[in-house]
């Protein structure tokens, strides 16, 4: 890879990244056309994140936001309220990661687990202690495999899709054991 980095996501970046979630989500697993607005609406309230930028163009791009418990509930259900709430640490902040996304032309190439790795790296910097969580598709293999090298488990929390027969597990890492 050339002139290969991982940065801060900025406001600049949006352009870039909506790109990137428009040809990610047009193909395998999801088949989905996703507009400018719902791509927008993706990113939800300010939140932080990364991009990998190549050549000066970005190809990957993570973010993720500190969440309530409150608004876990809102958000995700009482189920997984119920398991954050079994690490009973002092100060514990929850962070939820909405999005891991790579251009599909550069996939393969270990974007995604350098994207990854630092956003674990950035995270345990900011927030001590932390718990992050995401989901993920149980028919997305490559983010799986990804998110099993950087140490995330499953909570055996599952979820159906709202658009296809398939489910949604809950993940989170966790360097201190319960």
């Amino acid at each position: 890879m050339t002139d290969m980095k991982i940065r801060d996501l900025t406001a600049a970046d949006l352009i870039g990244v909506r790109q990137i979630y428009r040809e990610a989500f047009a193909g395998f697993p999801w088949f989905e056309t996703v507009t400018d607005a719902e791509i927008d609406s993706r990113f939800n309230s300010v939140m932080s994140g990364l991009v990998a930028v190549q050549d000066n163009s970005v190809v990957g791009a993570t973010w993720w936001e500190v969440i309530t418990i409150e608004k876990l509930r809102q958000e995700r259900g009482e189920e997984l309220v119920r398991f954050a709430n079994t690490f009973r640490e002092e100060h514990l902040k929850y962070v939820w990661v909405r999005e891991t996304i790579v251009l599909p032309s550069h996939q393969g190439q270990g974007i995604g687990l350098m994207l990854k790795q630092d956003s674990i790296k950035r995270l345990h910097e900011v927030y001590k202690p932390v718990m992050i969580l995401t989901r993920m598709r149980d028919d997305n293999l490559p983010i799986i495999r990804i998110a099993e090298r950087c140490g995330f488990a499953r909570t055996g929390i599952k979820v159906p899709d709202s658009q296809v027969l398939v489910n949604h597990e809950y993940w989170y890492y966790k360097e201190v054991s319960r």
